[in-house]
């Protein structure tokens, strides 16, 4: 059985797919985008979380093995049973632990849990099918659809990413689209307009858009690093809703939040 780097486990979770959701979050992403309110699940080892008091930092990331994970969400068995919720994984990016994440789904499948993962997208075919096998729902982020752009405020192009996409929905997979609006970088007509109609044309029936926040600033702090959207306001409701708007108008079932 393997062994993977946990980030951390929150129980209680109800954005992060149906239910009530235990979210175990993976260290490890490829991805460095600006925006990320998770930045101490970007890198794949443990790391420190420091507060006022440099000398004293919080570890952050934890070796466990499938069946300690598992045995963890199987605690809150009630509350997915009484909901309908389950286990979603999320990150850093599932695919860079593609082996461990799909034996804990697996192992949740077994145990009649329903599972999600949360994904950009980004990794191998190969790695992404081993995961979608045990997989009832995927929440897949679609950060911007222009390659070039995805390159600036990522740090990777969307080729792979689009590509694998196409490929999950061929499976009949239930999916949905969610979009981090971000003000000034993704939240433009043509780009919301663009990943619409792309929803359609794969039969993928729902969109989610999910605004910006900065709640997550304080950790850059805490792991030295900066922040750089410091000035970033979050998107007014009047944009969310018009967006909305935007996103039914292609025919798809659109929600703002997870």
């Amino acid at each position: 059985m393997s062994e993977g780097l946990v980030a951390r486990i929150e129980s209680y979770g109800v954005y992060d797919g149906p239910g009530i959701r235990t979210v175990v979050f993976l260290k490890g992403c490829p991805l460095r985008c600006q925006w990320c309110s998770s930045p101490e699940t970007q890198h794949r080892g443990q790391e420190y979380y420091y507060g006022e008091d440099s000398s004293k930092g919080e570890l952050v990331g934890r070796y466990m093995s499938v069946e300690e994970v598992v045995e963890v969400v199987k605690q809150d068995m009630t509350f997915y049973n009484q909901s309908g919720g389950g286990v979603t994984l999320s990150g850093g990016e599932v695919l860079s632990q593609a082996k461990f994440s799909a034996e804990i789904l697996k192992r949740c499948q077994e145990e009649y849990i329903h599972t999600a993962i949360e994904t950009s997208g980004y990794g191998s075919w190969g790695n992404f099918k081993q995961v979608l096998e045990f997989t009832d729902l995927v929440l897949f982020d679609i950060k911007h659809l222009d390659s070039n752009k995805h390159l600036e405020v990522t740090g990777v192009e969307n080729t792979w990413i689009i590509d694998n996409l196409r490929r999950a929905a061929q499976l009949n997979k239930e999916m949905i689209i969610r979009i981090p609006v971000i003000p000034g970088v993704n939240d433009s007509k043509e780009n919301i307009s663009q990943t619409a109609q792309l929803a359609q044309e794969l039969g993928i029936k729902e969109v989610h858009l999910l605004a910006y926040h900065s709640l997550g600033r304080e950790k850059y702090a805490r792991l030295d690093r900066e922040y750089l959207l410091e000035n970033l306001e979050s998107p007014s409701d009047e944009k969310m809703n018009y967006l909305k708007k935007l996103v039914e108008s292609k025919g798809i079932k659109a929600q703002i939040g997870g």
